[in-house]
């Protein structure tokens, strides 16, 4: 609210210093009989110092978790822009030939009302509501994966319902300054990717053969610092959803995990801590096989300031076919635990990997 009053008291003194701007080069304009036209130029640059910055915090208030990177190549900055019911909605880039988009942001995130990334080359109704038209940046061609880094150290906040409108698509969400959920409900989205670290780009699954976007079919991820924190809805005190809805498989790949309410993916989960390179072995119906090699970074419980791998409390669970929890950092411990009960675990299968 203050933000706002400063804003509409420096519009006052922008409209006060137009109007005196046109006083000023009326008068011998009147006196002189110059061309009309002086005078359109004056009323013209008056106009655009009182409304064109309060568009542009319209602007802003109206996407204000997001700001696509304006140093980014144009080919990576998508188009932000928003259903009829006013939730926010993202035309993504064009793929690459393997299906890959690449979409670079300065500020990504989720509001309570919810984000539709538009991979469909047709008009229809997302599930959000509303209507929305054809993603023209598509050129006809819809994604298999949506790669969201930020480019900043701003943190990802995702606080409600993500979904991929049209072609189903895996989505990747990389914030260096850390990842925050608290509650998120995942749509026609198969795979969710949360990583502190920005994709490196490869020719393809098992291959480890580093290449640029153009030709990238698979990608690696780098992790030397970042933290992600998965918690339940603001306002819910027993175990609210942190992440569920459908997808298939969900990776958590940061140099540290907090766990403080439920995660669920039908088919598997996988939660990678510790400074380490993580790289995609294979791929299948369960999604991508993830595996881990040393990146050269110190990578000791006391250099991350973490002694467990994935901290979590009593509201903290893992419900899928099949869980991975791999740390790298030595000295660190599986679970940690601040409730009364244990985790409450309980996937088919269950492998704990510790350096």
């Amino acid at each position: 609210m203050r933000r706002v009053m400063r804003e509409i008291e420096k519009r006052l003194v922008q409209r006060d210093a137009a109007k005196n701007a046109v006083t000023f080069e009326v008068s011998p304009v009147e006196s002189e009989g110059h061309a009309l036209w002086i005078k359109a130029t004056t009323w013209v640059m008056a106009g655009v110092m009182y409304f064109g910055p309060a568009a542009f915090l319209a602007d802003q208030t109206a996407h204000a978790a997001l700001f696509v990177d304006p140093h980014a190549p144009i080919a990576f900055q998508p188009t932000v822009t928003s259903i009829s019911t006013d939730v926010p909605a993202v035309n993504i880039a064009a793929p690459n030939s393997n299906g890959i988009s690449l979409n670079q942001y300065q500020t990504f995130g989720v509001g309570p009302e919810g984000l539709v990334l538009d991979d469909n080359t047709v008009p229809g109704t997302p599930l959000l509501g509303g209507t929305l038209g054809a993603n023209l940046n598509l050129r006809r061609r819809a994604a298999s994966t949506i790669i969201n880094p930020i480019t900043s150290n701003n943190i990802a906040v995702m606080n409600g319902p993500l979904e991929t409108f049209g072609v189903t698509a895996a989505v990747i969400v990389s914030a260096p300054g850390g990842i925050s959920v608290n509650g998120m409900v995942m749509i026609n989205i198969p795979g969710l990717t949360l990583t502190t670290r920005a994709p490196q780009f490869l020719t393809g699954v098992g291959s480890g053969i580093a290449t640029d976007f153009a030709y990238a079919g698979a990608v690696a991820y780098d992790v030397r610092s970042g933290s992600i924190s998965i918690d339940r809805p603001a306002g819910v005190n027993g175990p609210g959803a942190g992440i569920e809805g459908t997808v298939g498989h969900i990776d958590l790949i940061g140099q540290s995990v907090t766990l403080s309410a439920p995660l669920r993916a039908d088919q598997r989960v996988h939660i990678s801590m510790g400074s380490q390179l993580v790289l995609s072995t294979a791929s299948g119906a369960s999604g991508t096989t993830l595996c881990t090699s040393t990146n050269g970074a110190t990578n000791t419980a006391a250099k991350i300031g973490k002694t467990v791998a994935v901290d979590a409390n009593q509201c903290g669970s893992v419900t899928s076919g099949t869980a991975f929890v791999v740390s790298a950092a030595v000295g660190t411990h599986p679970f940690a635990h601040t409730g009364p009960d244990r985790p409450a675990s309980r996937p088919d299968d269950v492998l704990v990997a510790l350096n």
